[in-house]
């Protein structure tokens, strides 16, 4: 295998696991420095494409030599998890948080057991549980905020949105995913804002452009003719035909319907 780790991990998992198979087959390999992170790798494809006997095989190695390692934990929950013993792993978490509760990982994938489970409650109690510990972590504030989505919460949904845009002021999609949430709490100027924001950090991106042609439509309705929104109109029009352009098929017809569906006659 000539691959880099770096390679490996931008392969599906199908395709990690066929470059890898001979690796498998050869112990010698965790010999080299970055032998028990392919290994790693390997143990994450097999559980996505239920290769769980090729999963334990791997992950015995692996705890055979890191007994107490947290990344080592994280994996032999997430076996129980791939086996369908969500009782079994759930008693593992809470073991493991019994020895070490500041094992973020671990919380995660408590929380993951939950939401999977559909106990959107305890998911949520987790999640605000590790944003005490860790309150600069991004990806529970996602998580968080899709949680309250799920349920309706839409002001608290925002909030976290507003949380990690203070955290990542420049990611594009944070904005335009805040600009959805408060786009249908009836805040079209926010949400324009919003949008104009990510289409700003980012300006091939669809999804903006989407929000900015549905955030002026609704701001026309309501009789907020300002000769600025129709310019803004005009504009997400020919930036969504330019970007559909060069779009696979699917999303080129989504984008026509969805012009078709706001267009104005300036």
């Amino acid at each position: 295998m000539s691959l880099t780790l770096k390679e490996l991990r931008c392969l599906s998992p199908t395709d990690l696991l066929s470059k890898t198979y001979q690796l498998t087959k050869n112990p010698s390999f965790l010999t080299r420095p970055e032998g028990y992170e392919i290994l790693e790798l390997i143990i994450n494809a097999a559980l996505l494409t239920s290769n769980n006997e090729l999963a334990n095989q791997c992950l015995a190695r692996l705890t055979d030599r890191f007994p107490t390692s947290p990344r080592v934990k994280v994996l032999q929950g997430m076996t129980l998890e791939a086996q369908g013993k969500t009782l079994e792993a759930l008693k593992f978490y809470e073991k493991c948080l019994e020895e070490d509760s500041t094992n973020i990982a671990i919380m995660k994938r408590k929380e993951a057991v939950f939401k999977s489970a559909g106990r959107t409650g305890d998911s949520i109690k987790l999640i605000i549980s590790i944003l005490d510990s860790f309150p600069t972590d991004s990806e529970s504030w996602s998580e968080l905020a899709e949680l309250y989505i799920s349920i309706d919460l839409m002001t608290q949904a925002a909030f976290c949105f507003e949380e990690l845009i203070v955290l990542n002021p420049y990611s594009y999609s944070t904005f335009a995913r805040y600009g959805e949430v408060v786009f249908l709490q009836g805040e079209y100027q926010d949400s324009l804002k919003a949008f104009l924001r990510s289409v700003e950090l980012c300006n091939g991106y669809a999804r903006g452009w989407y929000g900015v042609k549905m955030s002026i439509s609704r701001l026309l309705d309501s009789k907020s003719e300002s000769p600025e929104y129709f310019k803004l109109d005009l504009l997400a029009t020919e930036q969504l035909l330019q970007l559909s352009k060069n779009a696979d098929e699917e999303e080129r017809i989504a984008i026509e319907k969805l012009v078709a569906k706001y267009y104005r006659n300036h």
